[in-house]
């Protein structure tokens, strides 16, 4: 009897060290499974956790990616909506006294606000160097657009379109109160003197009966005499009132 107590319980014995060899769970713990397939280590779980930046989640776009413009928004017969027009461009005051009846119909009004505005610049850049050298441009070139350019556009150079009124280019003039026109009219009887004249310059005033009464070769400042009725600028280019 002994010795069969003692055979079974050899055999159980062997039995559970069988089972635990094989890693194998007892038939009462069904629940109780190996962790190294269907879980990860705490020490993988915190590195990953390092790994990932802060603030991100795994759902989370990527910074700077761009998103879908929104489609167009459908009417109720499902049909999208046309593109708005653009909006109408808007002035200030000034721009638009400038664009007033400068405008040609078909044309875009800021096409033409561009040419005032660079004739703007392109004196305002000859001012910046010599002052006297935008009033002898005026002289020569002022019209109706450069007059309205600076009166509405640039008003920093209203003296200097003064003072281009006040003065003359080459050519036949008669004394009187207005100032000259390019080309002819009249000029005033004063103080001149020439900018950048030609070394041929040639001013010469003459009196009622056509006599000289005073020359100048613009080197130096020159005083239309009392008495003159008439002066011929030649080779002297524009004239400044000194």
């Amino acid at each position: 009897m002994y010795n069969g107590l003692s055979k079974s319980l050899g055999t159980v014995l062997l039995a559970a060290a069988v089972f635990a060899a094989a890693g194998c769970t007892s038939p009462g713990n069904p629940n109780a499974t190996s962790t190294s397939a269907n879980s990860s280590s705490p020490a993988a779980s915190a590195s990953e956790a390092a790994a990932a930046p802060r603030g991100s989640s795994p759902s989370a776009p990527a910074t700077g990616a761009k998103t879908a413009a929104p489609a167009a928004t459908p009417t109720s017969s499902g049909e999208a909506q046309a593109p708005q027009a653009a909006p109408e461009p808007t002035f200030a005051p000034p721009e638009q006294r400038y664009l007033s009846s400068r405008v040609p119909q078909g044309t875009d009004p800021n096409a033409v606000l561009q040419v005032g505005q660079e004739s703007c610049t392109q004196l305002e850049n000859v001012k910046a160097t010599d002052q006297k050298a935008v009033v002898s441009h005026l002289i020569e070139k002022v019209d109706a657009e450069v007059v309205a350019a600076i009166t509405d556009l640039c008003p920093g150079l209203q003296p200097e379109l003064d003072a281009a009124r006040r003065g003359f280019t080459d050519g036949d003039f008669t004394i009187g109160a207005a100032a000259p026109k390019e080309g002819g009219g009249s000029i005033s009887a004063g103080k001149y003197e020439a900018w950048n004249p030609s070394p041929s310059c040639t001013l010469v005033a003459y009196d009622a009966a056509g006599g000289a009464i005073a020359q100048s070769n613009g080197t130096s400042a020159f005083t239309i005499p009392a008495g003159t009725a008439r002066v011929v600028s030649d080779g002297c280019y524009t004239w400044l009132a000194a």
